[in-house]
């Protein structure tokens, strides 16, 4: 397995890095990172990773109010070539997580079946923004938006970012 260690052009006081790992079968990581040293002699390095910029649960959980530069750099990982899996599993969680709110919230039953950590707060909170029957025509409409982007082969990302903004603006 060749790891090839390349710098980032930004010439910042923090030299970030990035490695392409190769991987037979996964796709190839791509590990951005920072190199900090200590200022102390024998001291343990220390690892600090995360997942990709962002769930849809936690670009959820900031609406009305969402971070642009996270929901941007989490569209960019679903709409790279290489990520046509990523980009429908995230486009058919995100058309769940409606579903369950809307079926919750019709139901007076938000988020008893919370299906990763966070969404039952996020389903509870969204659902007091907007009458259930709204949340489940948006989700109608958020699924013909992707199945649209897919037919015509449109750009992922707008597909992506669209839905965010529609959430958005229905929770306003």
């Amino acid at each position: 397995m060749a790891v090839t260690v390349e710098k980032s052009a930004d010439a910042t006081a923090i030299r970030p890095f990035q490695v392409d790992i190769p991987d037979e079968d996964v796709d190839d990581l791509d590990i951005h990172f920072i190199h900090v040293k200590s200022r102390h002699e024998n001291a343990l390095p220390v690892i600090l990773i995360h997942g990709w910029p962002g769930s849809i649960v936690e670009m959820l959980s900031q609406v009305p109010v969402i971070d642009l530069a996270r929901l941007h750099a989490f569209a960019d990982q679903l709409a790279r070539a290489d990520a046509e899996d990523g980009y429908r599993a995230g486009a058919e969680l995100l058309s769940q997580f409606l579903a369950r709110m809307a079926a919750g919230a019709a139901r007076r039953r938000l988020g008893e079946q919370q299906v990763v950590a966070g969404e039952s707060a996020a389903i509870q909170r969204l659902a007091a923004r907007a009458d259930p029957a709204r949340w489940a025509a948006l989700r109608e409409e958020i699924g013909q938006g992707f199945a649209t982007a897919d037919q015509l082969n449109l750009d992922r990302k707008q597909a992506m970012l669209g839905a965010f903004f529609a959430i958005e603006k229905l929770a306003r």
